[in-house]
């Protein structure tokens, strides 16, 4: 509750009009194979879940380190809700984003292939420093993921991914989960999703 009232505070005294800089061209997300689902958003229902596995990840890191790199890959697997499942909708996730500012990617980077938004059924939101990428199976969100590839200097865009992630969260009842760290965000808790936002703030 300390962090929130401090987060508000920082962000009240801070806050300004927004620049004219905010206001950006589009630009052409970079989606990186390796980066597939590493920051991912999925349903709460999977938390007990993803907490064994952060715990299977470390002991197989433990015994599979042979000084120089990894002897064997873990495999994370299929969690056993997804968006799918819980009708996470295309068109709700379209329109929430859009009303927030993030601006609709008409092209993608595939990993160094330039092709239309929606191939692969794939699309993406954002900022050049924060894309939102969303993998839709028919009407519904299949995966989603995050690709942070900056820092977040302006004040404004802190409030607007702040606000957005938290109503994405509180709606949908959805988690944040960074799977490279092993570290797990309740989407539904403003706490939470300033501690993970200020990981990246200048």
């Amino acid at each position: 509750m300390i962090f929130r009232w401090f987060i508000n505070k920082f962000l009240a005294w801070s806050k300004k009009t927004q620049p004219s800089s905010a206001i950006i061209t589009e630009h052409i997300p970079y989606m990186a194979l390796d980066d597939y689902c590493r920051v991912e958003i999925v349903p709460v229902e999977n938390d007990t879940h993803i907490l064994k596995v952060f715990k299977e990840i470390e002991e197989h890191s433990d015994t599979n380190f042979d000084g120089f790199g990894y002897k064997e890959m873990y495999e994370i697997g299929a969690l056993p809700e997804s968006t799918v499942n819980e009708e996470l909708r295309l068109d709700y996730l379209d329109k929430l984003l859009s009303d927030k500012g993030f601006i609709a990617a008409s092209k993608i980077n595939y990993d160094g292939q330039i092709n239309d938004a929606g191939t692969y059924s794939i699309r993406a939101y954002g900022f050049p420093n924060f894309t939102i990428f969303i993998e839709g199976e028919e009407e519904f969100a299949k995966r989603i993921w995050l690709s942070i590839t900056g820092i977040i200097i302006h004040v404004w865009q802190m409030d607007v991914l702040s606000k957005t992630l938290w109503q994405l969260g509180e709606e949908g009842q959805l988690l944040l989960v960074d799977w490279a760290t092993s570290k797990l965000y309740d989407l539904r808790n403003a706490d939470d999703v300033s501690a993970f936002l200020f990981q990246y703030w200048k």
